[in-house]
């Protein structure tokens, strides 16, 4: 069993686009509470509390990928989907115990995690319902993603649950780092609506056309959100143009050639979730935390050489 055949069950490509989800929804969350993306509250926690959070969320990432093969490979086998367990590359029961661990070890480290905080208690009947809700949120992801992962081959708007996915992403990080915010909420949704669009896009991979053409509005939702954010500087509106022109580049690399290439659209489409994080930030005036996300955006193209994003 090759380690290679891991890495492509777990898209590992993708997972710094995992990283940069925490790292942003970190930051939002502070500089609504804070006025200020820079300041202490940053740094609260320790250098092990954030690498277990960007583990734990990282093992949700990865578990949902593995599990998102295992329950397709019956589709796969038909289909000549060529991905690992339909090449025989590993068996189906090694990919179903390792992806649902994963989740399991993620949910515990997510609870470990939130009790770790302290937040302030709420007491009924003698028991700390709070102290439970790092536990319901990890819990309620799993979920999520294991519901995605079982009905998105029988229904198309599956999408928006797997824009929930990420969505849970954003919640959780920054329920862990700092607390949720209107603004965080705000950039939470956006991010939901952009992964929706790319899974629309995402379904008619196999047959390498574009069958829906309405769900391309949504990759442009965080625009208009980030806009709502209240940032009116230069940079931001700079920012909005080399998001907006990356999304189109690859769009129109889509609908005007004579050959489309969907897989191609949709790993470019990936790879701009740092950008997307970017833009966030940028809607608050992080002009250094923004750019480290566009740094990210420049690597994973060349991820995607190595191990394929979809």
């Amino acid at each position: 069993m090759k380690i290679k055949t891991w890495l492509i069950l777990g898209r590992v490509s993708n997972l710094p686009t995992v990283w940069t989800n925490v790292f942003a929804a970190a930051l939002l969350a502070q500089a609504s509470l804070i006025g200020a993306a820079g300041d202490g509250m940053f740094f609260q926690h320790s250098n092990v509390f954030w690498m277990t959070t960007l583990a734990a969320l990282s093992l949700m990432y990865l578990g949902g990928m593995c599990l998102n093969d295992a329950f397709d490979a019956e589709w796969d086998r038909k289909n000549s989907n060529q991905r690992p367990i339909a090449k025989g590359d590993i068996a189906a029961r090694w990919v179903w115990i390792t992806g649902s661990l994963m989740l399991i070890i993620a949910i515990v480290l997510i609870a470990y995690l939130y009790q770790a905080t302290q937040h302030g208690s709420v007491i009924v009947s003698g028991f700390n319902i709070q102290a439970l809700y790092g536990l319901f949120a990890a819990i309620l992801l799993a979920l999520t993603i294991i519901l995605y992962n079982a009905i998105h081959k029988q229904f198309a708007h599956s999408a928006f649950v797997m824009g929930a996915c990420r969505c849970g992403v954003y919640l959780i990080a920054a329920l862990l780092l700092v607390e949720v915010s209107f603004t965080l909420a705000l950039a939470a949704i956006s991010l939901w609506l952009y992964i929706a669009g790319i899974t629309y896009l995402a379904r008619d991979e196999h047959t390498n056309r574009l069958v829906r053409y309405w769900p391309l509005a949504l990759l442009f939702s965080p625009v208009f959100i980030g806009a709502s954010l209240g940032s009116q500087s230069i940079y931001f509106w700079l920012f909005v143009v080399g998001f907006c022109g990356w999304l189109i580049s690859r769009i129109q690399s889509l609908l005007n050639a004579e050959q489309p290439n969907v897989k191609a659209c949709i790993g470019g489409l990936l790879a701009a979730i740092p950008l997307f994080d970017g833009l966030m930030l940028a809607s608050v005036d992080a002009v250094i935390p923004s750019l480290v996300c566009v740094s990210i955006f420049l690597t994973i193209p060349r991820l995607h050489l190595w191990i394929n994003g979809t």
